[in-house]
């Protein structure tokens, strides 16, 4: 097939591309190679030329355009970084794990050795539990009040929301990537008395702004 690669590697397709297989399909049937060879007790000389048209169409769809997908590179993959970051907030558990977390470690490692099973991140979460479920009420509420000192703003995260939103949505728009777009945030949550908190981030006038600026 090197002739019929030859015609797709130069682009040649549609109405050219057919002409050029039928032509070829003639020149095959009528080489020495060929030419009274043929059975044609079964197949015509038609239905030669039909097969030797259809081996090229198939040849191009089932080979050589599958051949030239699998040499496309795959995109990039690109490390995701979050938009937005607020202070956390640490349950009791997850405050009682991090400072024995080299008790609990060494507990997980003694347990996966002994048992031969499952792995030792999957130990250390059976290890975790056991000596949390342990710990009577008095010890959880304890672990509790120091999660809770130690534990994320939320005032702080719900004052800052729109702001870092904004610039969030605005990073978002730089490049045009959007085009001539709108983006509008509606967002609500209970404030520190318990009352409905809504507002709203709408970034119409920078987005246009820089797609007016890529389209100069």
């Amino acid at each position: 097939m090197p002739a019929f690669c030859a015609q797709l590697d130069a682009g040649v397709n549609g109405v050219a591309l057919t002409k050029w297989k039928q032509e070829t399909a003639n020149d095959i049937l009528a080489s020495p190679l060929s030419a009274g060879k043929l059975d044609v007790s079964n197949n015509s000389q038609k239905a030669w030329h039909e097969i030797v048209v259809r081996k090229f169409t198939n040849y191009r769809t089932q080979v050589y355009l599958k051949k030239a997908d699998s040499t496309v590179a795959p995109p990039p993959k690109h490390r995701g970084v979050p938009l937005l970051h607020f202070s956390s907030l640490l349950t009791a558990r997850q405050l009682f794990a991090k400072e024995n977390e080299g008790v609990l470690h060494s507990a997980a490692e003694e347990r996966h050795a002994a048992t031969g099973t499952g792995t030792v991140g999957s130990a250390y979460q059976t290890v975790l539990k056991e000596k949390w479920d342990a710990l009577d009420s008095d010890a959880r509420d304890e672990w509790q009040t120091r999660a809770d000192k130690f534990g994320g703003d939320i005032h702080r995260n719900q004052t800052d929301f729109k702001e870092s939103m904004h610039t969030a949505l605005a990073t978002l728009c730089q490049g045009g990537l959007l085009g001539d777009a709108e983006l509008l945030l509606f967002y609500g949550w209970r404030d520190l008395k318990g009352d409905i908190s809504t507002g709203a981030s709408r970034l119409p006038d920078l987005l246009r702004a820089t797609a007016s600026a890529h389209a100069r």
